[in-house]
């Protein structure tokens, strides 16, 4: 296309620039005038450029031989040029002559022994062991070739074959005819290790055929990864061996013996290793062992190693994330694709026996949930749980509208719903939709956002909802819901549209948070008075709030049992309280420490800390988690005669985290019965 001129406007061409590599091989045709263009996007830590430059060019000589050769197979398809036969160094007399300097007297033993003998040693001293460079013993031949006993190019990797022995020195048919690709084929003998070519003409000797392993769509070689844990100071000895999953993918688990007086952790040696070998390679578990059983010859039994315990928990942490919510349930994606019992938050998703294909199918999951797609790449910067949802998060809070469409269709009046996930993105909302049915219209009121530095009112909240609302709707009778402090901020929605004067037909309400405890409210005058005094940003003000009024208050809630154990834990007086899945049942806001730095955050939770919801009559049906701890049940029990609101209890199984996700078929219909209700 050339420049073209209107008016003041010149339009020209510009070549398209890719924003990156999205799977680690793509390889793209394009049909123009001048003919076929072929064009290839990789990832640059998995391939050099001039490799991919090679293979570009195999991949034309490919084409060209079956344009030329349309009745004959693949396999047999030439891919080398003769110049690059030439360059691997072999000649190229006619057949049934004999290679110069080849005699059938070398001693195939002797070979092998020392071909092994380097391998070794590369593995046991080199700083980054991928192989060693060899050259033919005097007298005898070295040629890679694949299965077809052709000749391989360079960085290709397949059998390596030696050549110039004598069939007297070998027993019956070991010998076989190659490299079938040239014009003489001579007696080879396949040696059972694995090699490459290089640009020098040199030989890189890999490994054993038996030390590979398929593992997330690569090959790799399970010697190199004990020797980079050999590496590692306090490992005496190691082994990497891959095990089959139901998945149908393999799963590699390292064993390591420490040295004497040493004892490295898991977390360690997967530290050590990751840089050292790709993501896609990092074993699923790395077990540390007393000894390796071996046989007569010293070789590791690998069906006598121990089995790895995987842990009974999805996630376990001392506390609560606000992802928590999204994170099960991208640990449900996880384990319904991978096809293991159990997935942790900073499970490598290849370590788990993912591959490119498992990934693309938990990508468009994922797609689904969310509502947007994510890039493929992402997995290139981290393949967990962790960072998956940091990406899903942050990409949500950038583009969060005051009101968002989830399901419009339908005869029924909309369900307006706080979600009450002001970290996770409340994704669990599509699938609560969907399976509500099409009739139900349903829309999603995300957390207020907008905080600022003087603090914020749950009251000023809810007024921020009400305007969304009835920019769409602008009179009632209005449906609302709920979800956690969304259920609190529902509440107060909810009076407030009374107080204007609209009807609410109803409110469903989903384990709704405890509300501020009153004294919590004559507390924060004197932490704020304090700051002051001290020049303490808002930020510093929450955070002690919550640090001393807020986890006091929690304490008073306790049983005595607990209240002493943790009196005698602050005291020093005992160890650390042991870790609790993230599936316990807690009170919204338990565990968020950490992320109260977040300005927006720590104004949300104070406005909700310190709420205090006022008297007024509407219908409500509150569902509340089986799983909850005792304290707070009991509180549940006698809410309906304590509250302002006047509500119906329906259990539903789960806990707070687990009744929206794992058990959301339950929650819906018993949701459908109240909604059911309403119609008649």
């Amino acid at each position: 296309m050339e420049p073209a001129t209107y008016g003041d406007l010149t339009i020209r061409p510009l070549r398209s620039v890719s924003p990156g590599s999205t799977f680690e091989l793509t390889y793209g045709i394009v049909e123009r005038a001048e003919g076929i263009r072929l064009q290839m996007e990789y990832h640059t830590a998995l391939y050099k450029n001039s490799t991919i430059r090679r293979l570009l060019r195999h991949f034309q000589r490919l084409l060209e031989a079956a344009v030329e050769n349309p009745d004959t197979p693949v396999s047999e398809l030439a891919l080398l040029t003769e110049e690059e036969r030439a360059k691997l160094g072999l000649p190229l007399s006619p057949k049934g002559a004999s290679p110069e300097g080849a005699r059938p007297d070398v001693d195939p033993q002797s070979i092998l022994q020392n071909l092994q003998s380097q391998l070794n040693q590369q593995f046991r001293k080199a700083v980054s062991p991928h192989g060693v460079s060899i050259e033919p013993p005097s007298g005898a031949i070295l040629v890679v070739l694949d299965r077809h006993l052709r000749l391989l190019p360079v960085g290709v990797p397949g059998g390596l074959y030696l050549g110039g022995v004598s069939s007297a020195a070998v027993p019956g048919n070991a010998l076989v005819s190659g490299p079938l690709d040239t014009p003489s084929p001579i007696p080879l003998l396949h040696t059972d290790f694995v090699g490459r070519n290089r640009e020098d003409g040199k030989i890189e000797l890999l490994g054993r055929a038996r030390d590979f392993a398929q593992f997330n769509g690569f090959r790799i070689n399970l010697r190199q990864v004990e020797a980079f844990l050999l590496h590692h100071p306090d490992v005496w000895e190691a082994v990497a061996a891959v095990f089959p999953q139901p998945s149908g993918e393999n799963q590699l688990v390292c064993y390591v013996v420490p040295r004497p007086g040493s004892s490295p952790t898991e977390k360690d040696l997967r530290a050590f290793l990751k840089g050292k070998i790709s993501d896609f390679t990092l074993p699923a578990h790395i077990l540390t062992v007393s000894l390796l059983p071996k046989d007569a010859q010293g070789e590791v039994v690998v069906e006598l190693l121990p089995e790895p315990v995987l842990p009974s928990k999805s996630i376990q942490d001392e506390k609560i994330p606000l992802e928590a919510i999204l994170y099960q349930q991208l640990i449900e994606i996880w384990m319904e694709i991978l096809k293991v019992p159990s997935v942790t938050i900073e499970d490598n998703f290849f370590a788990l026996g993912g591959s490119s294909l498992l990934a693309l199918r938990m990508m468009i999951q994922i797609e689904k949930l969310c509502g947007r797609p994510l890039p493929l790449s992402l997995l290139l910067t981290g393949a967990t749980i962790v960072n998956l949802a940091r990406f899903i998060v942050e990409a949500n809070n950038e583009s969060a509208p005051p009101l968002v469409t989830v399901q419009a269709k339908g005869s029924r009046p909309p369900l307006f719903f706080l979600h009450g996930d002001w970290a996770g993105g409340g994704f669990y909302c599509g699938r609560l939709s969907q399976q509500l049915g099409e009739d139900q219209p349903f829309y999603v009121l995300p957390p207020y956002r907008l905080g600022k530095q003087n603090g914020l009112t749950l009251e000023e909240m809810a007024a921020y909802h009400i305007a969304a609302m009835r920019e769409h709707t602008p009179h009632g009778p209005y449906l609302l819901g709920g979800y956690c402090i969304g259920a609190i901020v529902a509440m107060e929605v909810a009076r407030q549209l009374v107080e204007k004067g609209e009807k609410i037909s109803h409110l469903l309400l989903i384990d709704p948070a405890l509300w501020g405890a009153p004294w919590l409210r004559w507390i924060w005058p004197m932490v704020n008075q304090v700051g002051n005094i001290l020049k303490w940003d808002m930020q510093k003000k929450i955070y002690y709030f919550d640090r001393y009024g807020v986890s006091f208050s929690r304490w008073l809630r306790r049983s005595p049992r607990s209240k002493l154990t943790t009196l005698c834990h602050r005291l020093g007086f005992t160890g650390p309280v042991g870790s609790s899945p993230i599936t316990a049942g807690r009170e919204a806001g338990e565990g968020a420490g950490e992320i109260l730095n977040r300005l927006d955050y720590a104004v949300y939770f104070l406005a909700y800390r310190l709420y205090r919801l006022k008297s007024f009559s509407v219908p409500a049906t509150l569902y509340f988690p089986e799983e909850t701890p005792p304290s707070r049940l009991s509180w549940v029990k006698g809410a309906s005669e304590r509250t302002p609101v006047k509500f119906t209890v329906e259990m539903v199984p789960g806990n707070h985290h687990t009744c929206i996700t794992t058990h959301t078929s339950v929650l819906v219909d018993k949701m459908k019965k109240t909604l059911d209700g309403l119609q008649e």
